[in-house]
Order: C-alpha cells, then structure tokens, then sequence
C-alpha cells in the first residue's frame, strides 16, 4: 500500500538527463591519478586532455608579450604532460596549485632562452616580463600608459633599473632591412635609407698607397 502510493521507483539508468549528476572533478582526478600511478595510460591520457585547457588559459596571459599565441600554447602544453608525470596525491596538494607555477615556468624559459634576438642577463630578461605585466596591470587601472615613476613604485625597484630594462626590451625583436617606411612622404624599404656613400675607403687605400711608395 505504501509503495502505491509513493509511486513505483526509478532506476538511476532510466532518470531524466537533467537529474543524472557526474562525479566531482576532484574525485575523478583522485582516481585517474591513482590509475595514471598504476600504469594506466589511458588514465595519463586522460589527464591530459582534461589539464590542457588550463594551460591554454595560462598562456594567453602572455598573449601581448609579441610572440605568437599559438606557440605559447604549445609551450604551455608541454608543462600539463610534465607535471601529470611528477605528480602525485601523497604531495598533499592540489593538482592546480602543481601544475600552474609549472605552466608558468615553462613559458618563462621560452622568453628567456627563444624570446630574444640579443639576449641581456637572465636576471634583466626576467625584470622586463615583471615589468609588462605591472604594465598592463597599471594601464587597466589608471585607463593609460603608466610613467617610468609608477612602474618602479609598483615593484619596487628605482627608475634607472626600469629605464634598463626598457632599453633591453628593444633587444627582442628585430626589423626588417625590407620593412617598408615612410621617407617624405614616400614609402621606401628600410635598407634603402641606412646606408651612405663613404668616401673614407678611398682615402684609406690613397693614405695606404702613399705611405709604402
């Protein structure tokens, strides 16, 4: 009789979509971890495919730095495969708090070591990325460019180590002698306008001739 009026049940198979609900993600993560430390690596690949969206967030951070995005994504995704690998539940800590400071560090070593044409000190590399990023901080804050003066007060370091450091930052990219500019009103390709007649050869061969007869 109370069944009667309850009404039949329902199987968990036989629910509506809407009222079927998935394992939480940091339970799933538990397990595949667990699978992925057993060997299981259909349990690694999954992992990966489920982490790289975070390192293609992690990466467009960096998306006004001048580099393609697409290859700091690909940088980016390399970290995700590294840490799933050196991760571990018994490290205590959230897979997140592991894998984002590994994304990162990733992406730093690619502008260290491939970012630039002349490469300045690793020390004076890693001002200039601080700097761009107080940068863009600053420019959303105060709705323009900040001053030298703000830059330094905003990671506390004095005027002349940012002025340094904007001056290597010139040292990343390189134009091209056909880069197209424009000289009185014309356009004209950059190499058309550094070079110069030098009369200095000449007398150099005249002086050299003259000074062995």
């Amino acid at each position: 009789m109370m069944r009667e009026l309850i009404g039949p049940t329902k199987d968990a198979s036989t629910a509506p979509p809407r009222l079927r609900t998935r394992a939480p993600t940091a339970r799933m993560d538990r397990i595949l971890f667990s699978r992925c430390e057993a060997g299981d690596r259909r349990a690694r690949d999954e992992l990966i495919e489920r982490w790289l969206p975070l390192a293609r967030s992690v990466a467009r951070r960096y998306e006004r730095s001048g580099e393609p995005l697409e290859d700091l994504v690909q940088v980016a995704s390399l970290a995700p495969v590294k840490a799933i690998d050196r991760y571990g539940p018994a490290l205590g800590i959230a897979f997140t708090s592991y894998a984002v400071p590994s994304i990162v560090g990733e992406l730093k070593r690619h502008f260290r070591d491939r970012g630039w044409l002349v490469r300045p000190p690793r020390g004076l590399q890693e001002l200039t990325l601080r700097i761009e990023r107080a940068s863009t901080d600053l420019s959303a804050q105060l709705d323009r460019a900040p001053t030298v003066a703000e830059l330094g007060a905003a990671i506390d370091i004095s005027d002349e180590q940012i002025l340094e450091a904007l001056q290597a930052r010139t040292g990343r990219d390189a134009l091209s002698l056909q880069a197209s500019i424009g000289v009185l009103g014309e356009q004209t390709a950059l190499e058309h306008v550094l070079g110069c007649a030098e009369d200095g050869y000449a007398r150099a061969e005249i002086c050299a001739h003259f000074s062995t007869t």
